[in-house]
């Protein structure tokens, strides 16, 4: 090249002023601020998860483990994402063909697959914990249903079932997406290979460098990912809809009973935050599919904002947002509701029930003193109406010395017919 560059200065050749300047904003600037500003998001949430696992409650190990692991992946992401932008400015200031330019193009495709793999670890653990909660939403229809529909929505996630698929599907997305990511390292080592050194903003017009640029592995993954969470989350609304309704008519039965009455005209809603939580990911998702699949931004540098470091950042974001709504609306809930608890409708009860005896044990007192927790667990039902408004129950009682015992209420009503079944 017949340019020279003196000493003691930075020259960059084959660009202006004006598309240095926007390279700069839309390449490094823009993304790097948009990255910091999700991992302090995520920073603030992983705070306030381990303050609710130390102090609100436990969820499972698999909620801690995990979010643990999104925390760990994130800020690794955020660090190996850091480090490619520097790699990409060397490459910007550095002439096309030249020997420093050629030493850090492999650094540049390392760094890249390996934010790549960082992504597919926590989607791929985003995906187990909504099928995880899709999991657990089903079994509470379960407890609330009738058997025959309980049949009917288990059997929605069972996996002898045509849609117990859905279990399957982020396992099958993510052995796609290695199999994909392995073709694309060995497109990276033949461009290099035949081409000498294979530079992207020297070979822009080259075919192999448009079948790389495709990004088949992200494409194929993300949209199988985004595919799975609309149905899951449509599966999260669906069993919402139907728990909230059936608290509703609870609630209408109890209002209808004698003496009984619900001051609450809606349950609190726990299933929420995770219908909110798994809009958020497929919302990112889509995004990043219209910009990659439209041909006026598939080859842009807008695309940039949306970088496998942001979607880790947001898989994070929205798995632990579930566990920090529901951990510290937990006070509040429980502030609202006192601490009775219904245990067992004496009508249906079994003969040989445990709870029916007056026989005092050590299980007992463990089954008491578990029902008189102050605190409103995850998805634990909870009425306001005092016990002893119940024309028939079974409850609980703990006095006020060491002693206690388990009672069955029988309260007469003065009129109807529980008055006349008592006598």
């Amino acid at each position: 090249m017949s340019d020279s560059c003196p000493e003691d200065a930075i020259c960059i050749f084959n660009t202006t002023n004006s598309a240095l300047q926007q390279s700069l904003y839309q390449e490094v600037i823009l993304p790097v601020a948009t990255e910091l500003l999700l991992y302090g998001i995520f920073l603030v949430l992983f705070s306030l998860s381990i303050y609710v696992f130390c102090y609100r409650f436990t969820p499972g190990k698999l909620y801690i483990v995990a979010t643990c692991l999104f925390f760990i992946l994130a800020t690794v992401s955020i660090v190996l994402d850091l480090v490619f932008r520097h790699v990409f400015l060397a490459i910007l200031v550095t002439t096309i063909g030249s020997d420093s330019r050629k030493a850090v193009m492999p650094s540049f495709y390392s760094l890249l697959s390996a934010l790549d793999y960082i992504f597919l670890v926590s989607g791929f653990l985003g995906d187990v914990i909504l099928v995880s909660l899709s999991f657990s939403l089903a079994v509470m229809v379960c407890w609330l249903s009738t058997p025959k529909l309980a049949q009917r929505y288990t059997g929605a996630i069972g996996y002898g079932t045509p849609r117990g698929l859905l279990l399957i599907i982020p396992l099958l997305g993510v052995v796609i997406s290695l199999v994909n990511e392995v073709l694309e390292q060995q497109q990276f080592k033949r461009a290099e290979q035949f081409a000498g050194q294979f530079d992207p903003f020297e070979q822009l017009d080259q075919p192999s460098f448009v079948n790389i640029a495709n990004s088949n592995v992200c494409k194929i993954y993300i949209a199988i990912t985004f595919t799975q969470n609309t149905i899951l989350t449509g599966m999260i609304g669906k069993l919402n809809m139907h728990i909230t309704g059936r608290l509703w008519w609870l609630n209408y039965k109890i209002n209808k009973m004698p003496g009984g009455q619900s001051s609450q005209s809606a349950s609190p809603n726990l299933l929420g935050p995770m219908l909110e939580s798994g809009l958020l990911t497929p919302a990112f998702l889509l995004v990043w599919l219209v910009l990659n699949w439209n041909p006026e931004t598939a080859y842009t540098q807008w695309i940039a904002f949306l970088s496998p470091c942001v979607l880790t950042q947001i898989v994070g974001i929205a798995s632990t947002l579930i566990v920090v709504r529901i951990g510290l609306g937990v006070d509040a809930l429980s502030s609202a509701q006192p601490y009775h608890t219904l245990a067992e409708d004496a009508e249906n009860q079994l003969p040989s029930s445990d709870l029916a005896t007056d026989n005092y044990n050590e299980s007992n007192e463990i089954i008491i003193m578990s029902l008189r927790e102050p605190e409103l667990q995850p998805f634990q039902l909870k009425y306001d109406q005092p016990i002893e408004d119940f024309p028939s129950m079974t409850y609980h009682t703990l006095s006020a010395t060491r002693g206690s015992h388990i009672q069955k209420l029988v309260k007469p009503h003065p009129k109807g017919k529980y008055a006349k079944r008592n006598k």
